[in-house]
């Protein structure tokens, strides 16, 4: 449980980060953010079926508008 707890943090922290700096980069920088959030993205998604947490859900659902486009 604890060991969850850490993971959710963890990937709730770096998608946060990521989120930040995708918003605030120019259009022609944002690739790069973009290709961050693709690798992680999966991850965060098996880690919610997994555990069910609302405040990582939120945040998927929050890179997803973000973002404007599907990456799964």
């Amino acid at each position: 449980m604890v060991t969850e707890r850490i993971q959710i943090t963890i990937g709730r922290n770096e998608l946060q980060l990521l989120v930040r700096i995708y918003k605030n980069r120019r259009s022609e920088m944002k690739v790069g953010s973009l290709k961050e959030i693709r690798q992680i993205f999966p991850s965060a998604i098996s880690l919610f079926e997994e555990v069910g947490d609302v405040e990582l859900q939120e945040l998927i659902r929050r890179i997803e508008s973000v973002t404007e486009m599907d990456l799964d």
